[in-house]
């Protein structure tokens, strides 16, 4: 996986993120976690367990990896991202067979600025 969003504005600070895990059953409903932070602050501190797995993910494939402000970058990208290093990070999870969804929301100036849903399916226990 690899996403690349192009940044019209730098940002100085009051970045939020919002994710949600999901399970398709019937349509799609709330799993295990969900998460708001604001993402300054966390880059900073570090401050958040949750946060810190699902950005130890991107280690060393991403520019998300300092404080703000985010002033010099064109674009914010997470490059080659692939499944298998998920599953090794992943793997002490316990996750049933069936679809899933992380679903983000990134809120800058009190607006969506960028959505972004990752599906992915357990196909064993």
């Amino acid at each position: 996986m690899s996403l690349r969003y192009s940044m019209f504005k730098p940002v100085m600070n009051g970045v939020i993120f919002h994710g949600k895990f999901m399970i398709y059953r019937n349509g799609w409903r709330s799993f295990l976690y969900s998460i708001k932070m604001d993402m300054c602050k966390f880059m900073e501190l570090r401050y958040n367990a949750l946060a810190k797995l699902i950005f130890g993910l991107t280690d060393g494939k991403t520019n998300i990896n300092h404080t703000c402000p985010y002033n010099n970058e064109k674009y914010i990208a997470m490059d080659e991202i692939m499944s298998t290093d998920l599953s090794m990070r992943l793997g002490g999870i316990p996750l049933g067979k069936g679809q899933y969804g992380f679903f983000t929301r990134w809120i800058w100036q009190n607006a969506t600025k960028v959505e972004t849903n990752i599906f992915f399916n357990v196909v064993r226990d």
